[in-house]
């Protein structure tokens, strides 16, 4: 008999919130179990699907296939909730806009997924920001990305509804979830709480370095130093502290604001946030899209 799980798959692109939540999720696995979730250790994990995506789709799409896999990644009998964090589900990070659009493999990738999986509970968790800050911290690393800042906008519309169009439609019956990156450090334990049905993540250890990490550096230290003095007593008391010290110290400045100036005009960074609010508006009327803004955190 093949067991039923709900499983969370963190995608891309180059999102925020993949190596804080890896480090977390690693340092509270007995949080985990609380509430029959697990997340595989990560090297393993993929290694694992690297092996068995490569098999024939109708080789994926068996129960046999299926129980294989979560035998080999799961530990607990008791899991029923699993976390899959892995950016490279719908494409490498080098290959991102190559052909002027955003993943071009990604449709190939997660149809095997997706075949593994027939039958289970899917929740797939996007975190992203509007493109000109996605795009300025990517200038470091990849060329392609210089050449469309001088491009612009010919060669990109700076908007995300096709690409969560093509997500939607590669993956239709898993329910999407649009995160916000730019508040995600506000919202850590609530989208923690989301991702893994855990009611009381304002306990997990750690939960505050990643919120820490990206206060400016004047915040830091007291944050830190209240979370520890008085624990929040819930998960929304918790939000509302950690939203009170970036209101107060504000943010760290960008990695790329260190080094050089931005390549961007600022009518160019107001068209591309006007171009993310009208996103926005648009996702809220697809199918099982869900964003995450909208929802009562307190319910959770």
């Amino acid at each position: 008999m093949v067991g039923a799980y709900s499983h969370s798959f963190i995608l891309g692109p180059h999102t925020p919130l993949s190596l804080p939540l890896q480090r977390l999720l690693a340092r509270n696995p007995d949080r985990l179990l609380e509430v029959g979730a697990e997340f595989p250790a990560a090297k393993m994990h993929r290694e694992v699907l690297s092996s068995i995506l490569k098999s024939p789709a109708h080789e994926l799409a068996t129960p046999a296939a299926y129980q294989s896999y979560v035998d080999t990644v799961l530990e607990y009998d008791e899991t029923e909730r699993v976390v899959y964090n892995y950016d490279a589900f719908i494409g490498s990070r080098k290959n991102a806009l190559m052909d002027g659009f955003f993943y071009p493999s990604m449709e190939t990738k997660i149809a095997l997924l997706r075949q593994l999986t027939l039958g289970q509970e899917i929740a797939l968790f996007l975190c992203i920001r509007h493109y000109t800050a996605f795009l300025e911290v990517e200038l470091q690393n990849n060329e392609l990305f210089g050449e469309l800042v001088t491009s612009y906008p010919d060669q990109i519309d700076f908007s995300w509804t096709h690409f969560i169009w093509r997500l939607q439609k590669a993956w239709p019956e898993a329910l999407l979830v649009i995160l916000d990156a730019d508040t995600l450090p506000q919202n850590w334990a609530p989208v923690v709480s989301l991702i893994t049905g855990h009611p009381e993540t304002h306990l997990f250890q750690n939960i505050g370095k990643y919120p820490a990490s990206c206060l400016a550096d004047a915040g830091r230290r007291p944050y830190l130093k209240s979370m520890k003095s008085k624990a929040p007593g819930s998960i929304t008391e918790w939000t509302d502290r950690t939203s009170a010290f970036f209101q107060e110290f504000g943010t760290q400045d960008a990695i790329l604001r260190k080094v050089i100036a931005s390549p961007w005009k600022p009518d160019q960074v107001q068209h591309s946030k006007e171009k993310y609010d009208a996103d926005m508006v648009a996702l809220r009327s697809l199918e099982n899209v869900v964003l995450a803004r909208d929802l009562n955190w307190e319910a959770q």
